[in-house]
Parts: C-alpha cells; sequence; structure tokens
C-alpha cells in the first residue's frame, strides 16, 4: 500500500478525522487520485504549526475547559504515536487551491492552516488502525506492506475474542 508520512500533530487529526484535506507546496502526490494510501506519522511534532493552527478556533472540542482538555488528549497521543501508521483514507481528489470553486473557509476548516498557493489532497472514508503500527517513514511516497495493515485489524480481533471467552465463562461461572 501507498503511504505518506505527516508531522505530529496534523498524522492525529487526520486519524481522528479533524483534518480532511493535506496540504503540501508541490503536487507530485496528484498520482494518489483514487487509492487508499496508509497515513504515517512522522517523529516531528509541529507545536509551532498546531498552536497557530485553526483547530481551537474551529470549535470541533466545543468551548473553554473541554476544548482545553481535548486539545490536551489529541497533542497526547500525536506524541505518543509518533513513528507508527495511524491509519488508512482514499484520496478522493487533489488540486490547487485556487483551481477550486470551495470557499477558503470551508477549505481551511478541513485543513486547520491557509490553502492559499498550497495543493489539497482530499482523504475520505478515514479508516483509523485500532493498533498504529511502527514503521519507519520517508518523504514524499513510500510503500507499505499491506500484512502491517491487515495485522493491526486481526489483533484487534483477537482481542475482541479474548474478551468476549472471558465475559462468557465469567457468566457461566456465575451461573453455576
Amino acid at each position: 500500500m501507498k503511504a505518506i508520512s505527516l508531522w505530529q500533530p496534523w498524522a492525529s487529526l487526520v486519524a481522528l478525522k479533524l483534518k480532511t484535506i493535506e496540504t503540501r507546496n508541490h503536487d507530485r502526490f496528484r498520482g494518489l487520485v483514487g487509492q487508499r494510501i496508509a497515513i504515517h506519522a512522522g517523529r516531528k511534532f509541529d507545536m509551532e504549526g498546531l498552536l497557530v493552527s485553526r483547530l481551537i478556533d474551529s470549535g470541533k472540542f466545543g468551548h473553554g475547559l473541554s476544548a482545553l482538555l481535548a486539545f490536551e488528549n489529541i497533542t497526547r497521543w500525536a506524541l505518543l504515536t509518533r513513528g507508527k501508521i495511524l491509519c488508512t483514507a482514499r484520496v478522493e481528489q487533489a488540486a490547487w487551491a485556487w483551481d477550486l470553486s470551495n470557499s477558503g473557509v470551508e477549505l481551511e476548516g478541513r485543513t486547520l492552516c491557509d490553502v492559499q498557493d498550497k495543493f489539497l489532497i482530499f482523504l475520505e472514508d478515514i479508516e483509523t488502525l485500532p493498533e498504529p503500527r511502527w514503521f519507519k517513514g520517508r518523504q514524499g511516497i513510500f510503500n507499505v506492506p499491506e500484512e502491517l495493515i491487515l495485522s493491526a485489524s486481526a489483533s484487534l480481533r483477537e482481542k475482541n475474542r479474548t474478551i468476549s471467552r472471558r465475559g462468557a465463562e465469567t457468566l457461566r461461572n456465575d451461573n453455576t
């Protein structure tokens, strides 16, 4: 599966479906349209970018203390998942912002940043991995073994089966 790396916390915000458009200064990802790709969380953390982002102003976390706590939890999760594949997404469209009829405000609400002079990669059908998997990322487009993605889902299914078996055993023991 093809993959791209995003600095944290941007990769986490994609995995949480809060950021559904990735921005770049180049159009080298144009060829990904129509493909499902993996989103890799780079090891770099962009705190400055996060602080000037439109995330807090977006109202996606509510307001006041609850917004602050949600922001803190996302930041903590982003720090813990650096260097891991977090999710997959289908690239629906890719275009320069100036070629689109969408309003800048609408686009910035989905990118959480300024879109002027940016190439936009529209991510749809985002599926967050139940267990992020470590993988060495790279710049540009790179390949990730599909087994890595599938094993994360299989691991969760096995945990759920174990929990279900334990629950059933507990019920049987309680009824005897």
